[in-house]
């Protein structure tokens, strides 16, 4: 019997299977057995949850005089992450996440192909600049960000970069 760590599943449902057990004499055998649904994380929770942190950042963080992430910075990172296709929030990695000593924050996605998506997001402005697999290579500064939907420039660099949305 090979181990399974169930730590991530979900063993609240179980199956009636038939099961013939003929070298020991049964013809026929009736079994209840347990099976593993996988569980359902929310990604994008934990992205959000990740930012709300930076709420807690203070003025001077990395010693140099860094300015701590602007509330509305940290907000419209927020919205912008949840305007996304899920898709695109999936790929996100928390560790791509970041802060400048600008009170921006940054967030990233890499593509399998180190071909990449970096948005730098501000009070009320996106800024981006890319790597496509076409030589491309879109950037813009200053987008005004209205949070309640993606610059229209942005949507298309991912789609260059990543072909799952």
């Amino acid at each position: 019997m090979i181990p399974i760590d169930i730590s991530n599943y979900d063993t609240s449902s179980c199956a009636i299977i038939n099961t013939r057990q003929i070298q020991y004499g049964y013809s026929h055998m009736t079994s209840i057995v347990p099976f593993l649904k996988p569980v359902e994380l929310n990604p994008l929770e934990d992205k959000i949850n990740f930012i709300n942190n930076f709420y807690k950042i203070l003025d001077n963080w990395d010693g140099y005089g860094a300015k701590a992430p602007n509330q509305n910075a940290i907000n419209n990172a927020i919205s912008f992450i949840k305007l996304l296709p899920s898709g695109y929030q999936k790929l996100l990695n928390v560790d791509e996440v970041n802060i400048t000593p600008y009170g921006t924050i940054v967030l990233e996605w890499y593509s399998e192909n180190d071909n990449f998506v970096s948005i730098e997001i501000g009070n009320s402005k996106i800024g981006f600049f890319s790597e496509t697999p076409d030589g491309e290579n879109p950037l813009e500064q200053s987008i005004e960000f209205i949070s309640n939907e993606i610059p229209n420039k942005i949507l298309p660099v991912f789609s260059k970069v990543f072909s799952i949305c």
